[in-house]
Formats: C-alpha cells, structure tokens, sequence
C-alpha cells in the first residue's frame, strides 16, 4: 500500500475492518443457525464459510472503488473496469454450464464459487462506473 496517499490508505482501513465486522458476524449468525437449529443451507460447512466470505469481499471492493481508494492515481480505471467485467461474464457463464450443479438437493455447492466470484468482478466494473456517473452529474451541476 505504499503507494496509496493518505486518504486512500483511511479509506481502505475503514472499509476493511468493516468488512472484518460483517464476516465475523455473519460467522456467528451461521455458527448459531447450525448449533441452534441444525438449518445447513450448503452441501458442508466449509461451502457456506466460504460462499460467506465473498459477502464482505463483495463490501469492501465496492466501497473502495466507490471511493476512490482502489485503483492508484495513475491507474488507468476504465481499462481496468472493462477487463474486470469480461473476467466477471466469463465466471458467471460457468453458472449457466449444464455440468454445473450450483444446488443440489436444497443445499449450494461449492460450484456456486465461480458465478458468485464473477459477480464480484462485476460488481467492480460496475462500481467504478456508477462512481464516474455520480461525479459527472456533480460537476454538472456546479456548472448549473
């Protein structure tokens, strides 16, 4: 991260200890679902551990993107974004695979991974562009 400013490295402190709090808290809620009532929504407990993280992976990426902590000052965003998004179509294509059973019996298998990780890359690209909308639309209205 060194070659953050200030404010971004805040920014991403933030966020990421946001972030920190959703997962642990998801964990507890999961934990408590299954110690309490026995409900496993994934085909293992490992399944949901992991298809729970992406939750505040999901979180963080966003809120960093939209804030303009992510990307380096001499990054170029738009290339960046357009990459992302075809990294993210091309995960999320693995949902639509006949071979791939993301539910079976009730309960998310662990080939729920790849679309779920293609929504984040997504969800990226899609966050950078709304960012850059919002910002136009600011500056249009200072203009006004």
């Amino acid at each position: 991260m060194g070659n953050f400013d200030e404010y971004q490295k805040l920014l991403r402190y933030k966020y990421g200890s946001h972030a920190f709090m959703i997962l642990i808290s998801l964990q507890f809620i999961n934990f408590g679902l299954g110690l309490f009532t026995d409900f496993q929504w994934g085909e293992t407990r490992e399944t949901e551990y992991i298809l729970l993280i992406f939750i505040p992976i999901l979180y963080s990426l966003v809120m960093y993107i939209y804030h303009g902590a992510y990307f380096l000052k001499h990054q170029n965003g738009k290339l960046y974004s357009i990459l992302f998004f075809i990294i993210g179509i091309l995960l999320l294509s693995q949902g639509f695979s006949p071979y791939a059973d993301i539910v079976s019996d009730g309960l998310v298998t662990l080939n729920a991974i790849g679309p779920v990780s293609g929504l984040i890359w997504i969800s990226i690209s899609l966050s950078y562009v709304v960012r850059n909308l919002v910002e136009k639309r600011k500056e249009a209205d200072e203009e006004d």
